[in-house]
């Protein structure tokens, strides 16, 4: 290779630098080992001007310097085209003349094998250095960013910059198609790519925000390859504003009945430098929290006007406390004090179902049911009316009332579905009347009535009751009867085909009876007994009634039974 006098000089000028290169020791002892390569490398400006380090007890000729990839030679450089740049023959620096071009070898990191001798008659062939040499592109990176100072209303930053090289000649060469990386301390990442220019760009919305500052310093960087050295520019450095934020809410009803159309409202606002200023096409998370189990109800999505303000239709569903608050983000620090929620007191509708009606014998009616939430509630299985519910039961003698209050109805036993059970036995009932059931709501539950219902019991009696004889002997026989009647609506009337029971009670006893008979169509009944194995008692017939008619007795009559 022809030597270049300008070359020369910005080779002595970049090897004066390189630190690359380990340059002998002033006044070190003369070597007493034969030849040794101590480093083959280039300066970091122009890797194409190849510098081999040697030393020897003599002085030291290049015979031939090889440059190697595995076990093949991709070049060869005579020792001629090597000048003594550094040190001494001895222990010193030859640089090649000229620098490798890419037309001599290709972009690569490859093995350095020397032969040389020296003037004492020592030999070295191909003797490898100890290290690698890289020929190819040393790059420059550049990062600059469009702002440093990121808030709500800038949440995003353009990372720009441009990929440069020397070349092995040490020419200045832009570097297309490079892959660039971003990177900023706390981790976060972003790729580019250079262009045709060797300019890249990338609009990215980083996490600026430590454990101890609110700010990221960032680094643009290009990786090690067979043509280029890695690289890495100057850091930028991100800082963020925080600004604090306010929702204030009201809603168009505080009260409401259940699925009424009830709408939130609200302003929200961000203290930005010190003055409070609409927080405008922001994102709005409304959630609830039931107040029956603490469930969270969605959040229902809604976006801020220019002006701040924002609404939203709540959803059919229970008592709710409703919170506003923007969407989470890294730049808004909401006020813990800000009345951002508001309570929904919903009444639930409800029924009284599966009511029961029912007297006995004794002239007692027992009334029994369900207040039940309604079916638009029932996808809501923690709901239930609570305990000590307010509920009456009322009569009329019509369907259309008035409506009287007979009493109040207790907890039953029975089940409901999605209710609470009532009943209570009722001893002052009229035995024939229409009944309704009235519940009067409370805060969190609508009234409610059920559909008048009839219901009726009969009194009865025994008419003509009669024992004959009064007086009779053991060999006689004494005859009981008598008519069981029903009150009716026309008057009374003969109860068929019921079941009575004849006693007799002698003085000091409980008594005890003697017959059961069953009355005849008509009511009426007659029986006899023979006198024989009966004692002096009062006689007197019972009736004990059944669900539609009340029990009945008939008056005592004495019938003596001598000897």
């Amino acid at each position: 290779m022809a030597a270049c006098s300008a070359a020369t000089v910005a080779v002595l000028a970049a090897l004066a630098v390189a630190p690359a290169l380990a340059a002998p020791g002033a006044g070190a002892a003369a070597a007493t080992s034969p030849i040794i390569v101590d480093s083959a490398s280039s300066p970091v400006s122009e890797s194409g001007l190849l510098s081999i380090q040697l030393e020897a007890p003599s002085a030291i000729s290049i015979t031939d310097v090889s440059i190697e990839s595995g076990s093949t030679v991709e070049t060869s450089i005579l020792g001629s085209d090597f000048s003594l740049t550094q040190g001494s023959t001895t222990d010193g620096v030859w640089t090649v003349n000229s620098p490798i071009s890419q037309a001599a070898l290709r972009y690569g990191t490859y093995q350095v094998a020397v032969t040389a001798t020296d003037a004492g008659g020592d030999s070295l062939s191909n003797g490898l250095a100890p290290e690698s040499f890289f020929f190819g592109l040393d790059p420059s990176v550049t990062l600059s960013a469009s702002t440093t100072t990121l808030s709500y209303s800038q949440q995003s930053v353009t990372f720009s910059g441009q990929v440069t090289a020397d070349d092995p000649d040490g020419d200045a060469d832009i570097v297309p198609d490079q892959a660039v990386s971003i990177a900023g301390q706390d981790g976060d990442s972003y790729p580019a790519t250079t262009d045709s220019n060797g300019n890249y760009s990338v609009t990215v919305s980083p996490t600026v925000f430590s454990e101890s500052a609110l700010s990221d310093s960032y680094t643009a960087s290009v990786a090690a390859s067979s043509s280029v050295q890695a690289a890495s520019s100057g850091t930028v450095t991100l800082t963020a504003q925080i600004d604090p934020v306010q929702v204030t809410v009201s809603l168009s009803a505080s009260t409401a009945r259940f699925g009424a159309r009830v709408t939130l409202s609200g302003i929200a606002k961000q203290d930005s430098g010190g003055s409070w200023a609409a927080l405008s096409d922001a994102p709005i998370d409304v959630t609830g929290s039931d107040l029956y189990s603490n469930a969270t109800v969605g959040p229902i999505n809604a976006t801020t006007s220019s002006a701040g303000a924002f609404s939203v239709v709540l959803p059919a569903q229970p008592s709710t406390t409703w919170t506003a608050n923007p969407a989470p983000s890294p730049y808004l620090q909401p006020e813990s004090a800000q009345p951002n929620s508001a309570l929904l007191t919903v009444a639930l509708p409800t029924k009284i179902a599966s009511l029961s009606l029912k007297y006995n014998p004794e002239d007692q009616l027992t009334a029994a049911g369900c207040l039940d939430l309604s079916a638009a509630v029932t996808s809501f299985p923690d709901l239930r009316p609570p305990p000590g519910t307010p509920l009456s039961l009322q009569y009329s003698a019509s369907s259309r009332g008035p409506w009287h209050t007979l009493g109040s109805l207790g907890a039953g036993s029975q089940a409901c579905s999605h209710g609470t059970a009532f009943r209570k036995v009722f001893s002052s009932a009229p035995v024939s009347a229409y009944f309704r059931v009235s519940y009067g709501g409370q805060l969190f539950y609508e009234p409610a009535v059920s559909a008048a219902v009839h219901a009726a019991t009969a009194r009865t009696r025994f008419a003509g009751f009669n024992v004959k004889p009064r007086s009779v002997s053991r060999n006689g026989r004494i005859t009981v009867s008598g008519e069981l009647e029903r009150k009716t609506a026309h008057g009374w009337a003969g109860l068929a085909n019921a079941k009575i029971t004849i006693y007799i009670q002698p003085p000091g006893t409980s008594g005890y009876w003697i017959k059961k008979p069953r009355v005849r169509k008509s009511g009426k009944f007659r029986v006899s007994f023979a006198a024989s194995d009966l004692v002096s008692a009062d006689w007197f017939a019972a009736y004990s009634g059944d669900s539609k008619h009340l029990r009945t007795q008939s008056d005592d009559i004495y019938v003596t039974v001598s000897r």
